[in-house]
């Protein structure tokens, strides 16, 4: 299965303006998250539980609707199906970087 067209391109806008940076996936995911505000993670990848881990926001992104979130809700963690959701959680999680006066995010992605 493939990206969402739409993630892929709110991706897209982002890192043109500015607001986020993409890297890959060979990155230490530990030192990256550390140093981010902000970890968005599609389904079955980790970032997002290493961000909980170092008490950093972060979401889980499936638009497949696949992933079922089992446990109780976290501060820290959110769950996204579709782009609106995926917006609205990464607003409202850069509104309180920008706060913290520190505006960037780092995105892990798959190729």
């Amino acid at each position: 299965m493939g990206h969402d067209p739409e993630y892929i391109e709110l991706l897209g806008k982002l890192n043109a303006s500015g607001e986020l940076r993409q890297v890959g996936m060979d990155i230490n995911l530990y030192a990256l998250v550390s140093n981010s505000d902000v970890a968005i993670a599609i389904r079955n990848t980790s970032a997002a539980l290493v961000a909980t881990t170092l008490n950093k926001s972060s979401m889980c992104y499936d638009p497949s609707e696949v992933m079922v979130a089992n446990h109780e809700q976290e501060d820290l963690l959110f769950f996204a199906s579709n782009s609106e959701q995926l917006e609205s959680h990464l607003v409202d999680a850069l509104n309180l970087a920008i706060v913290a006066n520190s505006a960037t995010a780092d995105f892990i992605t798959q190729g």
